[in-house]
Formats: structure tokens, sequence, C-alpha cells
């Protein structure tokens, strides 16, 4: 198991929502003094019991500090939501081409904003189609449309891992994640967004990889 996330109330040091892979949503409102699972509506075709209270795979857990009480949960199958401090949740995949996948992110000044990259299942770990996207939700979930300009969309077979998204709280904000070059093996880089269209890359130096180089592009206007 790894817990994976930790997320702090703002306003409320006392409560804290976790997620372990293997296990599910925890969250406390005493400090940690006791935790309770907040699983109610999660459904897990792969365990012995569906709908049990802890069991579910959860990979990532994202909140806007301005809502603390709703939840966005990317788990092994579904994307969640949660508007009741993790109580109870409710799947906005909708039209997504997979609702497998591991990132989950929320836009930092529009909270109804989130990101998630769809990965075509849990045995075979790249997009879809071979098509690096970016999948955005202005309403909170359910009406995705997929960002693509200036991300690959052939020959992309790259896993984009839990804590492989990241956004800023600069204006316009921006929005990073890893990004494969097609017919570059093993060079690293980040795709960088100021509102998400175009993205525009950095190569990003790679510790296992002394010659990878570091170069900066500049921020859309």
């Amino acid at each position: 198991m790894c817990l994976h996330t930790i997320l702090q109330a703002p306003g409320n040091p006392d409560r804290l929502y976790i997620a372990i892979s293997a296990a599910g949503a925890f969250r406390t409102d005493n400090g940690g003094q006791s935790w309770k699972p907040i699983n109610r509506g999660l459904r897990s075709e792969y365990i012995p019991d569906p709908e049990a209270e802890v069991g579910h795979c959860v990979h990532r857990i994202a909140m806007h500090p301005g809502r603390p009480d709703t939840l966005f949960m990317q788990k092994h199958w579904d994307v969640m939501r949660s508007d009741d401090a993790g109580d109870s949740w409710y799947e906005v995949s909708d039209n997504l081409p997979s609702d497998f996948g591991f990132v989950i992110d929320v836009h930092p000044h529009e909270p109804d904003t989130i990101y998630v990259i769809p990965i075509k299942s849990d045995t075979e770990h790249y997009p879809p189609d071979g098509r690096l996207r970016v999948y955005r939700s202005r309403s909170g979930g359910n009406n995705w449309q997929a960002l693509t300009n200036g991300l690959p969309q052939r020959d992309c077979y790259v896993n984009v891992l839990r804590d492989a998204m990241a956004t800023d709280t600069l204006e316009p904000a921006g929005s990073c994640t890893p990004r494969a070059t097609p017919g570059t093996a093993g060079r690293r880089s980040c795709a960088t967004c100021r509102r998400c269209c175009p993205w525009r890359y950095r190569t990003c130096h790679d510790p296992c990889d002394p010659a990878a180089a570091t170069a900066r592009s500049g921020a859309d206007r």
C-alpha cells in the first residue's frame, strides 16, 4: 500500500484528507487522533465486495482551497466528486475516452475547472490511441474537453503518474505535466501551458540522465 495524498482543509487545521492505494480515502477531524473511511459511493469491481467501506484503489485526490468540502478523485477506474467532504461520492467521468488514470488537479482560480489525463487501462499504461491528451472540465466534471494543441498525437506510449501534474497560482494560471516526444525514448520533458492552449515545452533535468538539457520557453500570452 502507498499513502500518496495528504490534503489539509484551509481554515481548519484539524481536518485532513488522505488517500491510500488499495485502501481508499480517509478523513480526520481531530488532527489525526482518529480517522474515518470516506468511500461511500465508490464501486470497484476488482475487489470481493465492490462497495466495501475500505479496499478501493484511489490514485489521487484534489481540492480547491476556496471549496474545502468539494473533493475530486481519480480512482483506479472512475473520476469521482464529493460535495460533502468525502461523506459521499458520485461519478463524473462521462465522455472521457477512458476513466482510468492517475492524475487529477484543480485550476487555482476556477474551482469548477479540473484536469485529468486518461490512460488506456490498468494493464496498458499509455494514453488511448497513443495520443497524449489533457482533458478539462469547466463544470466540475462530466463535460470534458480534450486539450491537444502542442501535445504529441501519435506514437506517444508514456504513462503519467499521480504526482506528475501541478498547477501554479500565477495569473494566468499554468499547469505542468510530463511529455514524451515520439522517437525519443528516455528523454523526459515538461509540457506547460497558460490557459491550456497551446501547450509548450521545456526539457527537464533528469538526475538519471546527466546529458538531459534544461531549456525553457516563454509563457503563452
